[in-house]
């Protein structure tokens, strides 16, 4: 059970880590417009099955 806690905990801050360079990346478009269409093309290749995942995660779920 431990272990499951320390997988769920990862994945956790592996989806946490992903949308916090979502939001820099957002941010950088300003200053690099022609970054926006890599960045589309990397987000629809590398991780599709982050879509079907929760828009928030309840981090005390796992105390």
């Amino acid at each position: 059970m431990a272990n499951n806690n320390v997988v769920h905990g990862l994945n956790d801050n592996t989806i946490a880590i992903g949308e916090m360079f979502k939001t820099i990346l957002e941010r950088l478009e300003m200053y690099f417009p022609d970054l926006n269409d890599e960045v589309e093309r990397i987000q629809k290749n590398a991780r599709p099955q982050e879509k079907n995942l929760p828009k928030s995660i309840d981090f005390d779920e796992f105390e």
